[in-house]
């Protein structure tokens, strides 16, 4: 058996104390995403999301290179983002625009290597 010394990366992103209105957006955030996910060399090859009523969405980017999910709570003003990357995706900065988009109060994110 051969011995893999790296798989990839991956990102635990957890935000509070954002606004209800960008948690809310499904539509606006799915396609910034997308051009974001692009701009750091991922190949999306397809996307899932779904807007809950009365509020929230949830999204899921199948990537070439692994995944990014993202699931809010607008009435909490909260999010959970999972990002995993291998190759040369720079996973902290699609983190880093997850946190511009949203500008949280408060985020706790922990970094995995796989």
């Amino acid at each position: 058996m051969q011995k893999i010394d790296r798989l990839g990366t991956h990102i635990l992103l957890d935000l509070t104390g954002v606004d209800f209105v960008l948690l809310d957006e499904m539509d606006g955030f799915v396609n910034w995403m997308e051009g974001v996910l692009h701009d750091y060399e991922c190949e999306v090859l397809g996307v899932q999301s779904h807007k809950f009523q009365p509020q929230g969405f949830t999204a899921v980017y199948m990537l070439s290179e692994s995944h990014f999910s993202i699931h809010t709570w607008p009435e909490k003003g909260a999010a959970a983002c999972d990002i995993f990357t291998c190759g040369v995706s720079d996973t902290q900065a699609i983190a880093n625009e997850v946190l511009r988009w949203f500008m949280p109060i408060n985020y706790n994110l922990k970094k995995i290597t796989r």
